[in-house]
């Protein structure tokens, strides 16, 4: 069996040949996990787009729109829902290639908008439970003020990826005609591939370009890794002081009702940190890869490799608001019964018929 190289080790420049070597060596072997890590990847996405149907469905429920913490998690399940279908999108003619470069700009928004949701999300539990006794912060647990923070962190998002898919264009790659045994096409039928590429000035240019975009971006994508576990010791401390002023104002200590919301967030917290943080590192190394092909390469497999972490996490986000929200739970099982109850009905209306 030949093994085909996808790196090779001119690639990567201004480094000694052990070094090219042992480069190339990891380059070919990472890029032979992404692939592999492909189909994962499309079978959790596949499942992600109907669980994460179901999970917007529920947060959109008028039982659950009762905080600002329900409406961003709503807005977590919009993104998650769009970037699992995006995943699983797949072309290369020019109409579809450029619908599928937008399908790449609105996803690079929302998976970057997705991250901070999820800090703004403990963040704004954070307050809520800090302040809960003061006035001037009760805005911040209305539910208008979670549609607020996701069209803010959407429109920063928005520039973010607008700077980098200003300077994209679809490239003509090759023409394409069907094989002898694809029947059904017409005599001579040819179809262009297209594939979206940046400028090569934008490529080169020292400040402002690639180079400095993908370090900047990786610091981004990377910032609410750090911020993720600050707010979840933040989060775990005042669930145990909201929890002593419980029992000192109750008589009873078993009266005393436990906080889900801030546990599921915690939860969601802790797995969002999980998920982003080598993604996050992987593009400040695009950063550092100057005009190395190699190392450019070897980073967009490392993250492809990645991307698999990210599906699964968006795919749980469901099944932990089941086990650890009351109110979730409750409000997808009154989504069921009305659902099986009007089946119910429309089967028995047809049968009198």
């Amino acid at each position: 069996m030949v093994t085909v190289s996808y790196y090779c080790e001119s690639e990567f420049q201004d480094f000694s040949a052990s070094s090219k070597k042992l480069l190339t060596t990891i380059g070919n072997l990472i890029y032979r996990f992404s692939k592999t890590f492909e189909y994962f990847e499309l079978i959790f996405s596949a499942m992600g787009v109907f669980v994460n149907l179901f999970h917007l469905i529920v947060l959109t429920r008028q039982e659950m729109r009762t905080s600002s913490t329900f409406v961003i998690m709503a807005g977590i399940a919009a993104c998650d829902f769009f970037n699992m279908g995006a995943i699983i999108w797949n072309s290369h003619n020019y109409n579809f290639q450029l619908f599928s470069t937008w399908e790449m700009a609105i996803f690079d928004v929302l998976r970057r908008e997705n991250s901070y949701l999820g800090v703004l999300m403990a963040l704004v539990r954070y307050s809520v439970i800090k302040y809960s006794m003061e006035a001037k912060f009760e805005y911040i647990s209305k539910p208008i003020f979670g549609i607020f923070v996701f069209m803010v962190t959407f429109f920063c998002s928005s520039l973010v990826s607008g700077f980098y898919f200003y300077h994209c264009y679809l490239l003509e790659t090759f023409e394409w005609s069907p094989p002898e045994q694809c029947r059904g096409y017409p005599a001579n039928y040819t179809q262009m591939y297209y594939m979206p590429v940046i400028t090569e000035e934008f490529f080169r240019r020292p400040w402002l370009g690639l180079q400095s975009f993908m370090f900047v971006d990786g610091l981004i994508k990377i910032l609410p890794t750090i911020l993720l576990p600050i707010l979840t010791l933040l989060l775990l401390a005042e669930i145990r002081a909201a929890k002593r002023i419980r029992m000192k104002l109750s008589s009873n200590a078993e009266k005393s009702q436990p906080d889900h919301t801030t546990k599921l967030v915690t939860v969601m917290t802790v797995a969002s940190m999980v998920a982003e943080g080598p993604i996050g590192l992987a593009y400040i190394l695009q950063g550092f890869a100057g005009k190395s092909m190699g190392i450019l390469k070897l980073s967009a497999d490392f993250i492809s490799c990645l991307t698999v972490f990210f599906t699964i996490n968006s795919l749980t986000h469901c099944f932990i608001s089941l086990i650890i929200s009351t109110q979730y739970r409750k409000t997808a099982r009154n989504l069921l019964l009305k659902k099986k109850m009007r089946k119910m009905v429309h089967t028995s209306f047809l049968t009198v018929l």
